[in-house]
């Protein structure tokens, strides 16, 4: 697989994850099932480039890999980050992150009370 051609997979594979949020806002389909049945499956795509460039012999496609590790590592960092930086406010009862609530709701297709 050309390196261009792994490129184009990694861009459709990482449309699925900002489209589900707009899917829902738009009503154009529930983050439920876009998450399910988008989603997943570009997630699965984004391993299988992953396994594919780790273990390439060519330089271009082995520099996939490692800005895919680079960008997973980057992310969950910044998550994890957001939610310890967060949690001293909802410890004092300000509710700042209201608007990131719905997202866990949505995806699990549930309810608030």
């Amino acid at each position: 697989m050309s390196v261009i051609a792994l490129y184009i997979v990694l861009f459709l594979a990482c449309i699925a994850s900002g489209g589900a949020v707009l899917a829902e806002t738009y009503g154009i389909a529930s983050l439920y099932d876009v998450v399910w049945f988008a989603a997943v499956p570009s997630y699965i795509a984004l391993l299988l480039v992953w396994l594919h460039a780790r273990r390439s012999k060519h330089m271009a496609i082995r520099t996939i890999s490692e800005t895919l590790v680079i960008g997973s590592l980057g992310g969950s960092l910044g998550t994890a980050a957001y939610d310890v930086l967060g949690l001293p406010s909802v410890l004092s009862g300000m509710r700042v992150f209201i608007p990131n609530d719905t997202f866990g709701l949505w995806i699990l297709d549930a309810f608030s009370v």
